[in-house]
């Protein structure tokens, strides 16, 4: 008599049971540990990966302009004419007392 007929175990118990009382188990585990050994012996890998993320820096020069005057004359301008050109990723910017960086990142792989 099995456990699940001893005990009135429903469909839970009995496929716990089948995982006690079989080798079922010891198959998962060595499979796991094949398929993890497979991935780690196949899976291409590079150590420094020379990965090209295209950057332009833009700094401008206002001597005595406030940040607030640059920013609103020259860096939101400059912003949304940077945003008109293809493949372009991110625009960030900073405005400070006589001068402004602006950096335009594009897409990996974009000329």
């Amino acid at each position: 008599m099995n456990l699940s007929e001893k005990y009135g175990l429903g469909t839970t118990g009995k496929i716990v049971e089948a995982f006690l009382v079989s080798k079922l188990p010891i198959i998962f585990i060595i499979t796991s540990l094949l398929a993890g050994a497979a991935a780690l012996i196949l899976t291409p890998r590079e150590e420094e990966p020379q990965i090209v993320v295209p950057v332009i820096d833009i700094m401008i020069s206002m001597p005595g302009a406030t940040p607030s005057e640059i920013e609103n004359l020259v860096t939101i301008n400059l912003e949304r004419k940077l945003w008109e050109i293809d493949g372009v990723e991110y625009v960030y910017s900073s405005s400070r007392a006589g001068s402004a960086v602006v950096t335009v990142r594009f897409f990996v792989g974009q000329n």
